[in-house]
C-alpha cells in the first residue's frame, strides 16, 4: 500500500469515530424522548399538569436524532435497501450501481449541507426561534441538519473510496 493511501485509510479509521459518537447521541436522545414521554403522559392524564415544553424538546430531539445518525447509518450498511433486481447483476455491474448512488448521495447531501449551513446561520445573524413558550433557537436544529448532512457526504465519499480499494 502507497504511503498516500495508507494516510488516507488511517483518516477514514478516524473519522469513523465521529458517526459511531453521533449515533451514540442518537441513542441517547430516544432514551430522553422516551423518558420525557411517559413522564409527559403520566403528567397529563394523572395530574393534569403536564410538562408545557415536552413537545418542542422531543421535536428537537427527534431532529437530533434524525440527522445524527445517516452517517454511521450508512458506515453500517443499516439502511433499507431494495435489491431484488441489484442482485440478479454480476459484481462489477453492482459495483458500478453502488459508485454511481454514493455519488448522487454526495451530491444531494452536500447541496442540503449546504442549505443547512445558510439556514443556521440565517438563524444565528437574526436570533430566529421557534415561536412558543420555551422560545428555542432555530440554530440547533438546523446545525443538526447541516453537520448531519456533512457527514453523510464525507461517508459516501469513503465508501466509493473503499469500493475502488476492494475492485
Amino acid at each position: 500500500m502507497k504511503g498516500k493511501e495508507r494516510g488516507i485509510f488511517k483518516f477514514i479509521n478516524m473519522y469513523n469515530k465521529i458517526p459511531r459518537g453521533f449515533f451514540m447521541l442518537g441513542n441517547l436522545a430516544v432514551g430522553l424522548m422516551l423518558i420525557v414521554v411517559f413522564v409527559n403522559v403520566i403528567l397529563r392524564y394523572g395530574f393534569s399538569k403536564p410538562f408545557y415544553w415536552a413537545e418542542e424538546v422531543t421535536g428537537m430531539m427527534l431532529v437530533c436524532l434524525t440527522f445524527s445518525v445517516a452517517a454511521d447509518v450508512l458506515r453500517r450498511k443499516h439502511h433499507i435497501t431494495c435489491d431484488i433486481l441489484y442482485r440478479i447483476f454480476p459484481q462489477k455491474v453492482q459495483h458500478g450501481i453502488d459508485t454511481f448512488v454514493h455519488i448522487c448521495m454526495v451530491v444531494f447531501a452536500s447541496l442540503l449541507g449546504w442549505q443547512g449551513l445558510e439556514s443556521a446561520v440565517m438563524a444565528y445573524k437574526i436570533n430566529l426561534k421557534v415561536p412558543s413558550l420555551l422560545g428555542t433557537p432555530l440554530l440547533l436544529p438546523y446545525s443538526f441538519i447541516f453537520v448531519g448532512f456533512v457527514l453523510l457526504a464525507l461517508q459516501s465519499l469513503i465508501e466509493i473510496i473503499e469500493r475502488r480499494r476492494d475492485i
